[in-house]
């Protein structure tokens, strides 16, 4: 406490002396006056320093307390340093234990998967290995302390390769498959085991640390072994069984807290996750909320709880609703130090393919007996030690025997042959188990349903004496393929016939090869109908000629792709310009029998001009024939490089098309914008790139192009468009440009600057053109009908009478009688012929007519000023009952100014000439009126039009 309050002493000792200094210095002063200077100077100087004996009596007691007050700071932050360090003291020494909790459950894990595991350094020594491991080796980390001592005891010839690749992995940074190696134990066993391995990090001694993942094949092979023998005796299933029986198993590790949300995962699980629940998880999030099926949650939940709660268990289960997959899942707790469960890890392998197998081989016999019922084929296997005839489903189907058993008596196939061919397959028999001769007879079955023609081919197996102990058949019954045979050479003849109908041209040749079996030579032998109007030579012409004699600008690639079909088989298809048409041909060649092939030709120039006009149409806006917003965007990369700079873009916008297409239709809308697009072509340069973009937008892109120039050309265009006249109005264009002049701007900035100062413009322009396009528009309406004109003012005054009787403000005034005005100004869409129609309207014309009240509100609406006068006008024949149009509102729902309008326009429209209907006086259109009060017509303003009827219709004479 005695140095807290030093500073205070100093500073009060201070401001004593300087009171002691002025009190002299005043004494003396007070001496000199009185002896020199008169009483009144006297006082001012007493005044004088006693004034600045104050002034430095106050400083230094502000400087006391400022001087206090910066020591008690200084001394408040030292503190709270001490108190920060002190906690960041505390937050190391928590994280410290939080590591090694972490480094506990790392081992954990390590210790207590289900499958091998080794980590180990740089420098040869193994960190880790799961208790896995060392069960199916036999070995114990004290046994392999390195390495090398591990690649030395397992490896044997192989060590130096493997050591050699295990040094490399360190330097490696992602996961590598190192492949399957023989693994000896130390009890001599022989395993297979599939390696997985990769860099996972560094010790702090800067050793560099990578993790080795086997996978224990051996079973597996060993399995693959013995069914690969099985599926050899199934043809048609071969490849599916091996597909299946190799398919690897993939191995899904993670790791989960109390909470369910993942500490880690690896990539199998990831991609599991995303291919059964299209779930993209990361660390951190919960695997309860990625699982969207229901009842895989609620599963998933339940074993999870188990091991939460201490349990090691596994299990099988089936995942995901469309791409099911069966899981054998392995449950572990995961502790802390302190044996305390802090989350749980699952191993889990895809054994779905396990799971299907027996299915799978089931169905592939399945299958098989199927395709052998398909093909009429039944395979048969003679065991020559037991003399027994094995047969299969549909050899005893073909045999029309019983299936008592697997096997077939030969007393009873014997009764069913022809005596002298039953010598003829014994024969062929005995040659094939003594001498290896071929086995391949065809002969007749006599059965109880008819008369079979069967073909049976047969070959031997051999013991490993080499002596022959089992002979492998089929038969067939090629009864109905015989049949067909000879339909088919009936059909040979309709074939030609066919083929010259064809349109498509056909040319059938043989080729011929030399002593290395090269094609020299490509002779015709016939060629269709079509194909003689293709050349214009007849098929006598042709046979016999070389094709290159025919097609004289036939180049080598043809050659070697009719020579590739020679010797693959396959069908090739190419196209190229033929000099005999003057146009392209597609040519299709294909090989039909040992030595021939065919020719398919087809014109194919006018499938090539539409293929041109597809492609001009997929880049071009169909109205203005310009470059479409796809043309632009896939080209402006193109553009965007240095030689073009500056580059220079331009937006642009048509102003008020949406008015013109309410006002005057589409087909004017469109007359703008081709007329528009023509005038921004002509006013740019071939090498801009111009395109329509939207409705009413147009992007120009110029290569080296400044700003100067850009707008040069905009004047030029604006000049340009003052000239061109739509329906009464004039083209307004809007324009913004920015450019871009350095390698590091982003053109997608400049456009999107240039489109701002677009609207910008727009903004500026489009009210007063928007005003004056309604003026010509209620112009051209009143040129189309004179009366028009004469009936919107009377319309006007007579609403602006009624407003003025009800009582409203000058500004609801106004609005009422412009609303009056321009009350029909959607009848610019209507045909002339309709509104000065003599006599009724069809149904189709009415309809017409009452959609003026939409049309007029879009027109309106599209200015910001006629906001409140367009839904004035919108609802301006609507009925007090609900039964008017367009909306059918009623009663006050409507806004008051247009039910005024309504009164006034039905009042003018009955006194007033009309081709429809007959002209009414005053007094009967009033009566009217009052007629429809409540129904067609708001009852209060029936009644103040009644009220003050003389002044309201004095208007009509001075219009």
């Amino acid at each position: 406490m005695k140095s807290k309050y030093k500073h205070y002493v100093l500073s009060a000792i201070l401001v004593f002396l300087i009171l002691v200094s002025f009190l002299a210095i005043n004494l003396a002063v007070q001496t000199m006056i009185n002896k020199n200077q008169s009483h009144y100077e006297n006082s001012i100087s007493n005044i004088l320093f006693c004034s600045f004996f104050i002034f430095l009596l106050v400083g230094g007691i502000i400087f006391i307390i400022i001087n206090g007050k910066l020591k008690l700071e200084k001394e408040k932050i030292i503190d709270e340093l001490i108190t920060t360090k002190k906690s960041l003291d505390f937050l190391n020494k928590k994280n410290l234990n939080n590591l090694k909790k972490v480094e506990s459950i790392f081992e954990n894990i390590i210790l207590n998967l289900p499958i091998p595991i080794m980590i180990h350094a740089e420098d040869g020594t193994i960190l880790s290995i799961s208790q896995n491991w060392t069960e199916l080796t036999q070995y114990n980390k004290s046994d392999i302390p390195t390495i090398f001592e591990w690649t030395k005891k397992v490896y044997g010839k192989n060590k130096d390769e493997v050591c050699d690749f295990i040094r490399k992995l360190y330097k490696l940074r992602e996961t590598r498959h190192n492949g399957e190696f023989s693994v000896t134990t130390k009890d001599g066993r022989e395993l297979i085991w599939d390696f997985n391995s990769g860099y996972i990090g560094n010790l702090s001694d800067g050793r560099a640390v990578a993790i080795s993942i086997a996978t224990d094949v051996t079973e597996r092979l060993s399995r693959e072994q013995e069914n690969i023998i099985l599926i050899k005796k199934i043809r048609n299933t071969e490849t599916l069984l091996k597909a299946s029986l190799e398919s690897p198993k993939d191995m899904v590790i993670l790791s989960i807290d109390k909470k369910y949300n993942y500490n880690y995962f690896n990539q199998n699980h990831k991609e599991s996750m995303l291919k059964v629940y299209g779930a993209k998880i990361t660390v951190g999030s919960n695997l309860l909320d990625q699982i969207i099926v229901k009842e895989d949650r609620i599963k998933a939940k339940t074993n999870y709880k188990k091991a939460l709660r201490g349990e090691s268990y596994n299990i099988i289960e089936v995942y995901g609703e469309e791409n099911k997959v069966f899981f054998e899942s392995y449950f572990y707790p995961i502790y802390d130090t302190n044996n305390l469960v802090i989350g749980a890890s699952v191993f889990s392998r895809d054994i779905t393919v396990r799971i299907l197998e027996e299915q799978l081989l089931k169905e592939s016999f399945d299958r098989l007996d199927r395709s052998q019922k398909i093909a009429n084929v039944g395979s048969w296997e003679v065991d020559l030690d037991t003399n027994l005839i094995w047969g299969s489903k549909e050899a005893f189907e073909i045999y029309e025997l019983p299936r008592e058993s697997e096997y077939i008596e030969l007393a009873k196939i014997q009764k069913k042959l022809i005596p002298e061919e039953k010598e003829m397959m014994d024969d062929a028999l005995i040659n094939l188990i003594q001498n290896g001769s071929s086995y391949e007879v065809n002969f007749t079955l006599n059965t109880k349903t008819k008369t079979k023609n069967i073909h049976s081919k047969a070959f031997i197996t051999k013991n490993s004496l080499g002596k022959a102990n089992k002979v492998l058949g089929v038969i067939r019954d090629i009864t109905e393929i015989n049949i067909t045979n000879q339909k088919q050479k009936e059909s040979e003849k309709q074939y030609r016939l066919l083929a010259n109908m064809m349109p498509l041209g056909m040319i059938h040749y043989q080729f011929f090869r030399d002593s290395e079996k090269s094609i020299t030579d490509f002779r015709i032998l016939w060629v269709n109908k079509a194909l003689e109007q293709l050349i214009g030579m007849k098929n006598s012409e042709l046979v016999g000629k070389n094709l290159c004699e025919i097609f004289i600008e036939m180049e080598q690639y043809w050659i070697d792709i009719f020579q590739e079909v020679a010797s693959s088989g396959k069908t090739k298809i190419f196209e190229n310009y033929s000099i005999a048409i003057d146009g392209y041909i597609k040519i299709t060649v294909y090989k039909i029998e040992t030595d021939r092939m065919a020719v398919i030709i087809e014109d194919v120039s006018e499938d090539r001009k539409k293929k041109k006009e597809i492609m001009h149409i997929s880049y071009h806006d169909s109205l203005t024939d310009l470059y479409n917003r796809r043309y632009y965007e896939d080209n402006l990369s193109k553009l965007d490089i240095p030689k073009n700079y500056p580059l220079t873009i331009v937006m642009s916008d048509i102003n008020g098309l949406k008015l013109i297409n309410d006002a005057f239709g589409h087909s004017a809308g469109d007359e703008l914008l081709i007329s528009a697009a023509n005038l921004i072509l002509g006013s740019c340069r071939e090498t801009d790139l111009i395109a329509r973009i939207g409705g009413d937008e147009f992007v120009i892109v110029m290569p080296n192009t400044n700003g100067k120039e850009a707008e040069k050309i905009i004047e030029k265009i604006n000049k340009e468009a003052e000239k061109i006249i739509i329906e009464s109005i004039e083209l307004s264009i809007s324009f913004g440009f920015d450019t871009k002049n350095e390698v590091n701007e982003d053109i997608n900035e400049i456009y999107k600057s240039a489109e701002d100062l677009m609207y910008r413009e727009k903004l500026l322009v489009i009210p007063s053109m928007r005003s004056g396009a309604i003026e010509t528009i209620m112009n051209t309406l009143n040129e189309k009908d004179n009366s028009s004109e004469i009936h919107s003012r009377i319309v006007s005054n007579i609403s602006e009478k009624i407003a003025l009787a009800y009582g409203m403000d000058r500004q609801d005034i106004a609005e009422v009688k412009t609303a009056g005005l321009l009350h029909d100004i959607g009848k610019i869409m209507i045909p002339i012929s309709i509104i000065t129609k003599e006599g009724k309207l069809t149904t189709e014309e009415y309809d017409l007519i009452k959609g003026h009240p939409e049309i007029g509100f879009r027109i309106l609406n599209s200015t910001h000023d006629m906001r409140n006068i367009s839904n004035i006008v919108l609802n301006h024949h609507e009925r007090w009952d609900g039964m008017g149009y367009p909306r059918g509102i009623k009663a006050e729902k409507i806004p008051l100014q247009s039910r005024i309008i309504s009164i006034a326009d039905t009042f003018d429209a009955m006194t007033s000439k009309r081709t429809y209907q007959k002209i009414c006086t005053n007094k009967e259109a009033l009566d009217e009126i009052i007629r429809c009060s409540g129904t067609q017509f708001d009852p209060e303003l029936v009644q103040i039009f009644i009220d003050n009827f003389n002044t309201i219709i004095e208007v009509k004479h001075f219009v």
